[in-house]
């Protein structure tokens, strides 16, 4: 009896039992690679940039609140380890809008930031639906500046400047459609800053990695 198909067995089960192994220890990879559901978002807006506190900075006759609209734009990082919830953190610009007050007062107001927060979704199929909430850090830099005719009644007078940083809550809703990897968010936003409540609407798109 020859013995030479046991010989040509051996090396055949140690190849099936490699690929095996190899299988078994590659999916563990693949399969945390995606686990924790990372995904970037820009988006583009428009912010209602609000101040009460500018006026501390001068004495007018009738003070009044900074309210304008501007151009804004947002960029996110996140994850999103389940489908019912997800973890991001956020950078935004306002812009630096500016208004006339009075006739010899203008007023610019500059305001961005950062947050990080947790978000919420609704267990609906096709569209996701959320609402999220955190803390954000806000940066307002107000700058006022003055103009006349120099004459006996009014005199020029230099611009003046500061800035203001508040902590606080801020919240929001918004609902996403996916396809694939890629998709079209929109969303609103609402902080406390500078005295008052600034808000955030944004549509833009993101990409899970």
């Amino acid at each position: 009896m020859s013995l030479h198909p046991a010989r040509h067995r051996k090396p055949a089960t140690a190849t099936l039992l490699a690929a095996m192994l190899s299988a078994a220890t590659m999916a563990p990879a693949v399969h945390a690679e995606n686990a924790l559901g990372l995904y970037a978002s820009g988006a583009l807006g428009q912010a209602n940039v609000a101040s009460d506190n500018w006026s501390q900075a001068i004495v007018l006759a009738n003070p009044s609140s900074f309210r304008e609209n501007n151009g804004a734009w947002a960029a996110r990082i996140g994850v999103r380890p389940i489908s019912l919830f997800a973890a991001e953190a956020e950078y935004y610009d306002f812009g630096n809008p500016s208004t006339s007050v009075n006739a010899t007062t203008t007023v610019g107001v500059k305001m961005k930031g950062s947050g990080v927060y947790g978000l919420v979704f609704l267990p609906i199929p096709f569209i996701d639906v959320y609402a999220k909430a955190g803390m954000a850090h806000m940066r307002t830099s107000t700058r006022i500046a003055f103009s006349c005719t120099p004459t006996p009644g009014c005199a020029p007078q230099p611009p003046v400047g500061f800035e203001t940083r508040d902590t606080s809550l801020a919240y929001g809703a918004g609902l996403q459609f996916k396809v694939g990897d890629l998709g079209v968010r929109g969303e609103y936003q609402r902080f406390s800053a500078a005295g008052a409540h600034p808000g955030l609407a944004t549509l833009g798109l993101s990409f899970e990695f």
